[in-house]
This record gives C-alpha cells, structure tokens and sequence, in this order.
C-alpha cells in the first residue's frame, strides 16, 4: 500500500496517490485532484498514460507481478560501490505492458533494484530509471531520490523524497480514498 501527498510545486499541490496491490489481479489506484474536488480512480486501461504530466506512466507506479515476467540473468557487474545482478524481464504472453523487456540492476547484498532500461514493444530503449540517495533506515532501503529519462522524448522527470518516516504505527483505515483529500 502507498499514499502520497504532493506538497510541491505550488501547481500539483494537494494532489493524492492511492495504491493498493493486490498479488492475483492489478493494483488499485486513485488520484485525487484538488481543482476539482474529486477522487478519479485510475482504469486499467490508463497504465499507460503519463503520471500527472511527468515521465512515468501508471505502470511505472505499480507493483509489478512476479508471475507475469520471465527472468534471464545476463551477467554481475559493479554500479557505483555495489555489486549487483543484471537480469532481463520479459513480459509473459497476455501480460498488459507498454515494454517488450526491462533490463534491471539489482544489488546482489539487498535484491534492491537500483537502475532499469525500459525497452518499447518494438525493442529500442524507451527509458532509463535511477534511485540515489539510498539509505537504510531500520529494515528498508530508502532512495532520496528517483529520476526517469525518457530516452525517446529527451526528457527527464525527478523526484525527491523528503521526511521519510518508518513504521510510524499508521493504521490500515489511512490507505483509502477517504484520506486522499488531507494535505500531511
């Protein structure tokens, strides 16, 4: 489950984002948009249109199934100070994406992906996802920072994260559609 709150810039403030994944079906989401006071559910069907205008589409802000994917380990190789794991994921037959294959860099110490290629149906590279910034905070790695170049369109989309908390004791009840009209 996810909620955000955006508080910057002065245009998307007080916009919200609820996801709910679920394992055997997609995520639920919702957005709520404060001009005009409404909670929009986001179809299926809308996967693969922009997030509020940014680089990353509906599907980018899914969790995605493990199921629905093959895996192929193309090799190990050093990002930064990490090792990691360089596996290809391609979407099985009848599994609705936008990309025909993710190439992503997992940190073999962690399993936390740190970088993909996002490759388009007809297999040029269609976008690059990075996260910095990434610290451990009790048992989860936090990025700071999370950034989506848009190789095709020459175009890149930043986001930062700022006072992130932890197992703070949030109820299940905050993760609903009530809720996404409260500034945090």
């Amino acid at each position: 489950r996810q909620i955000m709150w955006f508080l910057a810039p002065a245009d998307v403030r007080g916009t919200s984002f609820l996801r709910i994944s679920h394992e055997d079906r997609s995520d639920d989401m919702w957005l709520y948009l404060p001009a005009f006071k409404k909670v929009r559910r986001i179809a299926s069907g809308a996967r693969k249109e922009n997030f509020m205008g940014s680089d990353f589409t509906y599907e980018d802000m899914e969790k995605r199934k493990i199921k629905d994917y093959t895996y192929k380990l193309l090799r190990e190789e050093s990002l930064g100070d990490h090792e990691c794991y360089v596996v290809e994921s391609i979407p099985k037959g009848g599994v609705d994406s936008d990309y025909g294959r993710i190439i992503s860099w997992v940190w073999k110490d962690s399993y936390l992906i740190i970088k993909e290629e996002l490759y388009d149906r007809k297999g040029k590279l269609q976008k690059v996802k990075t996260m910095s910034g990434i610290e451990k905070r009790d048992q989860y790695w936090i990025p700071g920072e999370l950034k989506m170049e848009n190789v095709q369109k020459q175009h890149v989309t930043d986001i930062a994260f700022d006072e992130i908390e932890v197992d703070t004791g949030v109820e299940d009840d905050l993760f609903s559609t009530t809720y996404l009209e409260r500034i945090r």
